[in-house]
């Protein structure tokens, strides 16, 4: 009987210079093996994918933690603007979490933990990922409440006003879905998912940070409520609650979408060689359009353009509110001292530990905006150590028993 057999690997680590060996040890759960994944979301400015340059040290990462990676596809600009690369990635993470916890495992294993990482627009998709999933999770914590309270009442008044209660399902997601819907301020309880962080709807919402360049909503009740397609046919955020990623890893995200404020690294940075400010405006204006292109537009698929406010949470995570970034799991940036994405990093990763989420920024000096293939070059030292430091966070969340 293969069914509790355990699994022990040794994975190499170096640690200030010396390499050490650590045991990640994984079971089998009905002759299916547990497996660590690492969901990877390229940049390219929404316009390509840069799985060529990322390959090398993706596969240096599955071999210091024995992860598959998965690094999808998602659909580009032009012809597929937000929030369709968004929600095929949500798409994907739902079906990988969901992987063996029902029946056997498509994939031929079960998911044990999962890690986002993302780098310049991945990382907008990574983090636009998380504010999603908590907004859905509240949403579903939400209908638990009131299904809860009706359970009150009589079996016969249940009955006569069924037809009056709320239901999630009423949300029609075959032509739009509620990403930033009005939710309850109260604290509420749920269950503990195993090898999760706890869902958002666990964590009691923090009050507001106050800032003096830019307005943060208190709570996702101030946000603005925005219909937008969705490329799922099925609500799945209706059914139930969908935990977050055990950890988040980024280097040089897009978090602000808004071509303001102008920060001064958007202004030092402004000529930097990765990412100038002239192709940091066409993205934006690109991927969140501030009006609907004309018919005559050839390259433009016109259902799934949608005019939203740049400063839409699940557009810009940067402009999150406290009760959902509270509900990040542990998180890891990378930026450089001269990318002209620093200053939002800065902020993002501040308001993260206020919060009380573990979050660490690191900046190196001298690298182009989405530096982490350089790590891989040989002539790169701070790039390297990053690659180094990517692969012990990635060793320390997979080994940490929850």
């Amino acid at each position: 009987n293969n069914s509790n057999r355990g699994i022990a690997r040794n994975v190499p680590l170096q640690k200030n210079g010396e390499m050490r060996s650590k045991n990640v040890l994984r079971h089998e759960d009905n002759g299916y093996p547990l497996t660590d994944v690492i969901l990877h979301l390229t940049g390219g400015g929404f316009f390509a994918h840069t799985i060529a340059g990322d390959l090398p040290y993706l596969m240096d990462w599955s071999r210091a933690t024995n992860a598959i990676i998965v690094c999808p596809e998602y659909a580009l600009l032009p012809e597929y603007k937000f929030p369709v690369a968004l929600n095929q990635i949500y798409d994907i993470y739902r079906f990988l979490h969901m992987n063996g916890r029902e029946g056997d495992p498509p994939m031929g294993f079960r998911t044990h933990k999962i890690i986002v990482t993302g780098e310049s627009s991945g990382g907008n998709l990574a983090a636009a990922l998380c504010v999603k999933l908590c907004m859905d999770n509240r949403k579903c914590a939400n209908r638990d409440n009131s299904d809860s309270d009706d359970d009150n009442y009589s079996q016969d008044t249940v009955s006569e006003n069924d037809n009056n209660m709320m239901k999630i399902s009423d949300i029609q997601a075959s032509s739009a879905m509620k990403l930033t819907e009005d939710t309850a301020t109260a604290e509420v309880t749920a269950p503990l998912v195993e090898n999760g962080p706890p869902l958002c709807s666990e964590i009691k919402p923090h009050t507001a940070l106050t800032t003096d360049h830019v307005f943060i909503p208190e709570s996702s009740s101030q946000i603005n409520s925005t219909n937008i397609a969705t490329s799922s046919t099925k609500n799945y955020a209706a059914d139930s609650a969908i935990p977050l990623p055990n950890a988040l890893m980024l280097c040089c995200p897009i978090l602000n979408l808004s071509l303001y404020p102008k920060s001064p690294s958007r202004i030092i940075g402004a000529s930097d060689p990765v990412l100038p400010s002239g192709l940091l405006e066409a993205i934006s204006e690109a991927y969140v359009p501030s009006s609907i292109p004309s018919s005559s537009d050839s390259d433009t698929i016109l259902d799934t353009v949608l005019v939203v406010s740049k400063k839409d949470p699940i557009a810009s995570p940067y402009f999150a509110p406290d009760d959902v970034l509270s509900c990040f799991p542990s998180t890891r940036l990378f930026s450089d001292s001269t990318d002209p994405l620093l200053d939002d990093a800065v902020d993002f990763n501040t308001r993260l530990r206020r919060l009380g989420v573990d979050s660490n920024l690191r900046a190196v000096h001298n690298m182009p905006h989405a530096y982490w293939g350089l790590g891989i070059v040989g002539c790169f030292p701070e790039a390297e150590q990053v690659q180094q430091e990517c692969e012990e966070f990635l060793i320390e969340t997979f080994s940490h028993s929850v």
